[in-house]
């Protein structure tokens, strides 16, 4: 996919369209860019098509970033081209199709992709067709018939081990608040519900104790951010249900708030 031919945010095609740099927009015009096409990176290589612009234009300075806007919303994800008046193919959630097709597609636009152009769709499916086709072709390893007409060698059966109980694992004492909170102590995602960016990164300590005395949230150690929500000061926005600490948390929370 060349993503410098394409518009970074519609992924319309740019060969009949006017368009601009991304290096051409303003500070504000390129924050408000990225949020809209998050998780896709951004660069200055990256070109606009002239909707896309004028609609960044438009989204006053200094304001939270709306809802992605998009300046053409009949669009082929996997080649660019408008699907407004051409033949399309309905891509399911579940076809092997679809696999390829995601790869030709911005990610941001991954969530949207329902429908590709006929041509695109036929690509797809020669791919899908060659993968299967050299999956049948893959050689089987033949067996050793000298190896599987002898004898298998004999083996000692060790004597019973005497039974040993295995003490059960005792489960680890857990404290309710009624005032406090804690997101999930996992690093296996961004602590804001529903957040699918890939970054990892530790809560700094500042924010930890800003979010514990303002919002009287604890922020496990274990629990990592994504770069997005980090750098946009959406800290308001993060809630979480859970109230249950363990003693180790709870001593670690007091000692914050010393």
């Amino acid at each position: 996919m060349d993503v410098t031919r394409r518009c970074i945010n519609c992924s319309m095609r740019l060969a009949h369209q006017r368009w601009r740099m991304v290096e051409d927009a303003t500070e504000p015009m390129v924050n408000i860019l990225r949020a809209w096409v998050s998780p896709t990176p951004v660069s200055s290589d990256n070109r606009i098509c002239l909707e896309c612009f004028g609609m960044l234009q438009q989204e006053p300075d200094g304001v939270r970033a709306q809802s992605p806007m998009s300046g053409h919303r009949n669009v082929c994800f996997a080649c660019g081209i408008s699907i407004l008046r051409a033949r399309t193919h309905l891509v399911h959630p579940d076809c092997p199709e679809r696999n390829v097709i995601i790869s030709w597609t911005f990610p941001h636009l991954v969530s949207h992709l329902n429908r590709v152009c006929t041509a695109w769709w036929l690509a797809a499916r020669r791919n899908v067709q060659k993968q299967m086709r050299q999956d049948a072709n893959r050689p089987i390893e033949a067996f050793n018939e000298e190896t599987d007409n002898r004898e298998p060698p004999h083996i000692p059966v060790p004597p019973l081990l005497p039974h040993i109980s295995v003490p059960q694992r005792q489960e680890t004492a857990r404290i309710i608040s009624q005032t406090y909170s804690r997101v999930a102590a996992t690093s296996r995602h961004c602590i804001f519900s529903g957040c699918e960016n890939v970054e990892r990164l530790l809560v700094p300590t500042g924010v930890k104790e800003m979010l514990l005395c303002r919002y009287r949230l604890y922020i496990p150690s274990s629990a990592r951010v994504c770069r997005y929500h980090l750098e946009n000061d959406c800290w308001e926005q993060l809630q979480s249900n859970i109230r249950d600490f363990t003693a180790s948390e709870m001593d670690h929370m007091l000692n914050m708030m010393e």
